[in-house]
């Protein structure tokens, strides 16, 4: 949806902020609490299998943009191409998208076709519909709006929790509303008004174009990696002197190693926080030479997210005793292993900074994912072919509709685990299994190469799709399991 021009486009630092803001959201926050639940070594393996789904995924994703660009143009030259059977896909049976025509190949041959990323924007579900149908895109719509919904209600969460651990409101104390029991309770007021106050700006900021929130983005990405550097150095520094982080006992973590039992706990977190895939379209729109940029944003910005999990994930196992289930929370009395009753003024500075910066970073997450919602459900009125009709007033009413949904059930709901698993879950098909899809059956219309094919396609897309599956079911049952 949407379109822009090259020469007036932002640099690839910009894109990478964006995205980096999409992807370091509500799931990091949760990564620790997984990994000490279900294992240090259960957690690597799991990161290390997801990770490389995710660059695999990137380049399909790539794959199929490129590819949707040639439809594109095909389709704008009268020839339609047929979309592409499940069944073809799969058992990879031969595939004719255009008749034989004498006139057809005329235009084909006259048709320029792209080999990298083009200025156009295609967001998924439009490449999906060019590529596997309506039926499909419709089923991908529905997925990724449990994905993304799940996601902004847990931003509205983590905004809540956060600042009502920390920050005293109208002379109250403080409290974390995971130490209460009852739903109802003192602290619970006290969310609710930081909620309103969250709702009110991301209510806001859907009156503000993409674009124009750029210094903003920016300043968020730096926030971020600010955060996780003062989260990782101070868990360190825990660990070499065998200290606590709020107190001045010593280092009693006793990390798991492998617990299976605790599959539900870290595998929806993992994927939802490495797969990203969907927001490329969205975070990419007005870069500059996407062509060129595109690849780096996406490769600096998995780079710099799977080095950042990782690392959150063993240093809290071993330097923290009793991990939260977000982990900025156990900072929120630090005492660099001192007297908690006698300690310095950085601590305290170090504590507003972790528990505080994360809940704005979070008021970056959810414009850009609430657009990215809003991008693929207008593309099924406007998509490319009409993106000159799409007014300002139109998006401005899409993203304060699907922005309030998540605002209000955040205002009720704020288990911040069992809204990572439902959005992990959807966001396993949304990406892990519909990026595969897609990208084969583009593959399968336009026979051309792009720059980012690569070989043994079809073998690691069947391979990807089985894990995905299984993996689908499996946090399906086990989630049942747990909660029924």
């Amino acid at each position: 949806m949407g379109s822009g021009t090259e020469d007036l486009g932002e640099s690839w630092f910009v894109g990478y902020a964006f995205t980096i803001n999409s992807l370091i959201g509500a799931g990091i926050l949760n990564i620790p609490w997984g990994y000490s639940q279900s294992g240090v070594l259960f957690g690597l393996i799991v990161q290390f299998v997801v990770a490389l789904i995710s660059m695999m995924l990137s380049y399909q994703t790539m794959q199929g943009w490129c590819r949707a660009e040639t439809i594109a143009r095909y389709r704008e030259k009268g020839l339609k191409a047929e979309t592409v059977p499940l069944s073809t896909i799969l058992f990879d049976k031969p595939h004719n998208a255009f008749n034989n025509s004498q006139e057809n190949q005329n235009l084909i041959d006259s048709t320029d076709v792209p080999t990298g990323i083009s200025t156009r924007k295609f967001d998924f579900y439009e490449i999906i519909k060019l590529t596997l149908g309506k039926r499909m895109a419709f089923i991908f719509n529905i997925f990724l709006f449990i994905h993304i919904l799940s996601s902004l209600v847990s931003y509205t969460s983590i905004f809540g929790t956060s600042l009502v651990s920390n920050i005293s409101l109208f002379g109250l104390e403080t409290c974390n509303i995971y130490d209460y029991d009852d739903y109802i309770n003192e602290c619970r007021y006290k969310y609710w008004i930081y909620v309103a106050i969250f709702a009110c700006i991301m209510l806001t900021l859907c009156f503000f174009r993409f674009r124009e929130q750029k210094w903003w983005q920016i300043l968020m990405c730096s926030f971020r990696l600010i955060v996780f550097s003062i989260i990782i150095i101070t868990t360190c520094i825990a660990i070499a002197t065998n200290s606590e982080l709020e107190d001045d006992g010593e280092n009693n973590a006793d990390p798991k190693i492998f617990d299976i039992s605790a599959f539900e706990n870290i595998v929806p977190v993992i994927f939802l926080a490495n797969l990203f895939q969907n927001n490329l379209p969205t975070t990419t729109n007005f870069v500059r030479d996407k062509k060129k940029n595109v690849p780096l944003i996406n490769n600096a910005a998995l780079l710099t997210v799977i080095s950042i999990f990782t690392c959150l994930g063993i240093i809290s196992s071993y330097g923290i005793e009793d991990v939260e289930k977000m982990i900025t929370l156990n900072w929120r009395d630090y005492s660099a292993g001192g007297d908690p009753n006698d300690k310095p003024w950085w601590c305290y500075a170090i504590s507003y900074i972790v528990i505080i910066l994360p809940a704005l970073d979070i008021a970056s997450a959810f414009p850009i994912i609430c657009s990215n919602l809003c991008d693929n459900l207008l593309s099924v009125k406007y998509g490319y072919k009409k993106a000159s009709e799409l007014t300002q007033s139109v998006i401005t009413k899409y993203n304060l509709v699907m922005a309030s949904i998540p605002l209000v059930i955040g205002f009720f709901f704020n288990d911040l685990s069992i809204i990572l698993e439902v959005a992990g879950t959807a966001n396993v098909v949304d990406n892990a299994i519909f990026i595969p899809l897609f990208c084969l059956a583009a593959e399968k219309i336009i026979k051309e190469k792009t720059e980012f094919d690569f070989r043994y396609n079809y073998l690691i897309s069947i391979i990807i799709l089985i894990i995905s599956a299984l993996v689908f079911v499996a946090i399906f049952v086990f989630m049942i399991a747990h909660y029924i």
